[in-house]
């Protein structure tokens, strides 16, 4: 029986639930960095700045997207660059072959067309009639001399070749060389384009980190103060004039964790004993669940049998056993919070 007064609050320091409440709830907003705004514009801004985190990490995001994109394609323009450098170089390899190799051959020509003309000053060619007295056939001599001139014939359209292919390989390597360099320097261009989009996707890729961790932290905080508007939700249901008793305690409780209770924050009749029950529990055993109940000797009275004094200084005004069954379950958890089942030695301790 809560017969034994225990003067918890002292004189000036008595606060009311709802005050407490919001002070509490003004606190919380504080430290989360949030204006502590009424139901509707808290959450209203709250939402706003989650939505607005969610927008920013998505145009993040999109963004990286596009860049990595044309990273990749950057990167296949490397390895095109790359490849036409490497078939220049071979091209120029094979060039360089085709013109030594030409110019031994000129050479392998102009020597052996030099031993002709040597030859042939130093032991003219027999003329038509020299041949002809010397086969004793005109046809035979038409015959060699025709050979003789076929011959000197080759040797220069030859030479005239191999100079012409001369020609056309110097011109073929002046032209693999400008290709050569211009590929190079396509190659150098596309490689800086390349770091510069990986550096760019690098700089995404952490903007995007920042993002997604401010995401979280705006969500934190909304939900920080969704339980304040939910806390504020409580106390005002606590405060109402005809407020069930669980929602006397639950307002009362304020979701401390000794009530036990339900998801909304407000303590039900769970198997762990929440502070409802424990409540009923010690109602019944005081009174017999009589709301109007009175000692014999008057000095108790309720549900819980507060004495005066008691009931006072848990903030109780009037009559105890005039009062709602909702106020007097209210007034019991503050006290039962401050103090323990201690206040009803007898009943408190079944």
């Amino acid at each position: 029986m809560a017969r034994h007064h225990v003067p918890y609050a002292r004189a000036g320091k008595r606060v009311v639930l709802a005050s407490a409440l919001t002070a509490l709830s003004v606190a919380a907003a504080a430290s989360v960095g949030l204006p502590a705004f009424g139901a509707h514009s808290s959450g209203g801004a709250a939402d706003t700045g989650v939505a607005a985190a969610r927008l920013r990490v998505r145009q993040i995001e999109q963004q990286l997207v596009g860049v990595q994109s044309a990273a990749q394609q950057s990167a296949g323009d490397f390895a095109s660059a790359n490849a036409r450098v490497a078939a220049m170089k071979q091209a120029l390899i094979t060039n360089r072959r085709d013109l030594a190799r030409t110019k031994t051959a000129i050479k392998t020509s102009e020597t052996a067309l030099a031993l002709r003309i040597v030859s042939l000053y130093t032991d003219p060619p027999p003329t038509l009639v020299q041949v002809l007295i010397s086969t004793g056939s005109i046809s035979s001599a038409l015959d060699s001399y025709d050979l003789l001139r076929h011959i000197a014939n080759q040797d220069s359209n030859l030479l005239r070749r191999f100079q012409a292919d001369h020609a056309r390989l110097q011109r073929l390597s002046t032209s693999l060389r400008t290709d050569a360099a211009d590929a190079e320097a396509n190659r150098v261009k596309v490689e800086s384009q390349l770091a510069q989009l990986r550096a760019l996707a690098g700089q995404r890729s952490a903007l995007l980190a920042s993002a997604t961790t401010d995401l979280s932290h705006v969500q934190a905080s909304a939900s920080q103060l969704a339980a304040l508007r939910a806390a504020r939700a409580r106390a005002a249901a606590a405060a109402a004039p005809h407020s069930t008793p669980t929602q006397a305690v639950g307002g009362a409780a304020g979701g401390s964790g000794v009530s036990g209770g339900s998801s909304g924050g407000s303590p039900g009749h769970s198997s762990g004993g929440g502070l409802y029950a424990i409540l009923t529990r010690i109602a019944m055993c005081e009174s017999g669940g009589n709301p109007h109940a009175i000692s014999p000797g008057g000095t108790y009275r309720g549900l819980f049998q507060f004495s005066m004094a008691t009931w006072t200084g848990v903030g109780g005004h009037g009559d105890p056993a005039q009062a709602s069954v909702a106020e007097q379950y209210r007034r019991a958890a503050m006290l039962y919070e401050r103090s323990g089942p201690g206040q009803w030695p007898v009943c408190g301790a079944r």
